[in-house]
């Protein structure tokens, strides 16, 4: 019983870190949502961590930094377009003792290009709020100047929710690359991953 009292004190202290950070640097709502709800982000970490090469990782849309501060990479790179978000994230980076490097920077990808190349690439947990051809664009960009021979492309899509702006067909994102890939799922609300492997 006294265990499950600590657990219970520990979950809500976290939710109450969360909520706080929201009141401080006025991130949108969304953010509040803990890491262990969200299982595809679970899914991610784990399969990413699995890999051999683990120089640099880029996440686009990182947020507070969930996925990103989880992974095992030597170089970490998160982006994303609210400066809020990225403030608290920054904040939170300060109080982890990790031998792993992180940058959070506020950008928008779609107005930046990025110089640097990375063993995997993530995209989750926004694409549906573009359309389908700008984010193949996107795929495609990342691809060839961004992604390092045998790297991954990770991004994810929600097929057939009416709750989400547009769904992505895998197909239509992929049909350009004559490149290997995994689709992992269903997780949460329809959601699958995919891992874009170049090489």
């Amino acid at each position: 019983m006294k265990l499950l009292r600590t657990i219970k004190r520990k979950i809500n202290s976290y939710l109450n870190f969360r909520t706080s950070l929201r009141i401080v640097f006025k991130f949108e709502k969304w953010h509040v949502a803990q890491f262990n709800q969200k299982e595809y982000a679970h899914w991610i970490v784990n399969e990413l961590n699995k890999k051999v090469e683990k120089d640099n990782v880029l996440d686009i849309g990182c947020g507070l930094g969930d996925i990103l501060k989880r992974l095992r990479y030597k170089n970490k790179l998160g982006i994303d377009i609210d400066e809020n978000v990225i403030k608290a994230a920054r904040f939170i980076s300060k109080f982890r003792n990790s031998s792993y490097k992180s940058r959070y920077v506020c950008q928008n990808i779609f107005d930046v290009d990025i110089q640097e190349r990375f063993n995997a690439i993530i995209i989750v947990n926004w694409i549906h709020n573009i359309e389908s051809s700008t984010l193949k664009l996107l795929i495609e960009k990342m691809y060839h100047n961004n992604l390092q021979n045998e790297g991954y492309i990770v991004f994810d899509v929600i097929e057939r929710n009416k709750d989400y702006k547009y769904n992505h067909d895998i197909e239509f994102l992929i049909a350009d690359f004559n490149s290997d890939y995994n689709v992992y799922g269903p997780f949460e609300y329809g959601r699958y991953i995919v891992f874009l492997r170049k090489g």
